[in-house]
């Protein structure tokens, strides 16, 4: 295959990893933690790509000082890649220690950082002699002022090989104890994870053939194919499912070892005969057994709710918010709502904050505002009977300013230029 062709492949797999980045964009204003981790990893692959394009074609003489910057991306690949692992096997928040995992990238400014700073004429200078000592030059990094060009060759092949490992342990680890639900949940995630992880096993191979001398005059052809090919997998596999992008279908809870006080069926409450509120959302057959990461370990222990669970448990509130109207009671607690729904307290909090993408305030402020609402298109003429202030703690609000401030949250204007 020509250097041409192989531009034109690696400019069209880079644009197509900047498509699926933007899809992602425009469907997903507020992705979580792992998904806007993915979308860092399909921005810096379609830089990477279209750097190597323009090196390819030798566009890169029009605009020199892209030179070199190709690699910051492709150093973030595999850190990127653990990051995305964990955070969405694990949801876990972002942690300072996870800054460490861009050192190389940062280590690779530092060393490059006279080079970057070179005007248009030395970098192009630098370049034209790169070319014209054949296409191998190009990958051998000689431009730094403290590690020599093995040095940076060595981290592009071990870099993603120690990551690759550590990736495939983190998962044999987390899916090894996450259950049947979780498994079948998110088969398709957990199906890109493992190709995630064998994709940063497969990279070092072109580039480790270049620095052994094993592929010949064609070092630069074959890592640039090899690359675009399994990229290219990854944007066919992203196109295909979708929803992979957003992230687990259930939602993983941390609760202390003593609390599990549920049915083991299903982690949905049966009726309790202690409540008065009887929802008959909460009336099936239970058929499901806990999963081994819902087994007490230490002090504390990760439960997954499905995607069944979660979406039982918003029929469940729903159900109990609209037949109790228990909104309107000003002081309405997130630990009433667990006592009279007979769940634990934990799981509407992760059920609120991880699934809804709020807090227990806005969610009942929500129901609240909503009453209120559906009172006036009842009945217009309330407004006149009842002052704003009066009809705000009517529906549960305990002042005057925790009304206006909610309402203008969630209307966009105050409850008088609403109504007028």
């Amino acid at each position: 295959m020509s250097l041409h062709n192989i531009d034109i492949l690696n400019a069209a797999v880079g644009l197509l990893c900047f498509l699926i980045f933007f899809i992602h964009w425009m469907n997903n204003k507020k992705p979580s933690l792992a998904n806007f981790l993915f979308r860092f990893f399909l921005l810096a692959n379609a830089y990477y790509f279209f750097v190597a394009a323009m090196i390819q074609n030798g566009s890169i003489l029009s605009v020199p000082h892209l030179f070199r910057t190709g690699s910051i991306a492709g150093l973030l690949t595999a850190p990127l890649v653990y990051l995305i692992l964990i955070k969405s096997l694990k949801n876990e928040p972002w942690n300072k220690i996870d800054y460490l995992h861009f050192v190389p990238a940062v280590l690779y400014i530092i060393d490059f950082l006279p080079f970057f700073i070179l005007p248009s004429v030395g970098k192009l200078k630098v370049i034209e002699n790169l070319f014209g000592a054949g296409n191998t030059a190009t990958l051998g990094f000689e431009e730094g002022w403290i590690f020599n060009g093995t040095f940076w060759i060595l981290i592009k092949v071990l870099q993603p090989l120690v990551y690759s490992f550590i990736c495939f342990a983190t998962l044999y680890q987390v899916i090894g104890n996450s259950g049947i639900f979780f498994k079948n949940d998110n088969r398709k995630l957990i199906q890109l994870l493992h190709w995630l992880s064998i994709y940063l096993f497969l990279i070092t191979i072109p580039v480790g053939l270049s620095f052994a001398g094993l592929s010949g005059s064609n070092g630069w052809e074959i890592t640039s194919f090899f690359l675009f090919s399994l990229t290219l997998i990854t944007c066919l596999f992203l196109l295909f499912s979708p929803e992979i992008l957003y992230g687990i279908k259930g939602i993983w809870i941390i609760t202390e070892e003593n609390d599990l006080s549920l049915p083991k069926e299903d982690l949905i409450p049966k009726n309790s005969t202690s409540n008065n509120y009887k929802n008959p959302a909460l009336n099936f057959k239970n058929t499901f057994n806990l999963s081994k990461a819902n087994t007490p370990v230490s002090g504390k222990r990760k439960t997954y709710l499905s995607e069944r669970q979660v979406h039982n448990i918003e029929k469940a509130l729903n159900a109990y918010m609209n037949d109790t109207q228990a909104y309107l009671k000003q002081g309405f607690s997130l630990p009433q709502l667990a006592k009279d729904t007979s769940y634990q307290l934990q799981q509407i909090s992760a059920f609120l904050n991880q699934h809804k993408g709020v807090n227990f305030n806005d969610y009942i402020n929500k129901f609240r505002i909503n009453h209120l609402i559906d009172l006036y298109e009842q009945d217009s003429t309330i407004l006149d009977q009842y002052t704003l202030e009066y009809l705000g703690k009517a529906v549960g609000f305990g002042s005057r300013s925790v009304f206006i401030t909610a309402f203008k949250k969630f209307k966009g204007q105050t409850p008088s230029a609403y109504f007028s």
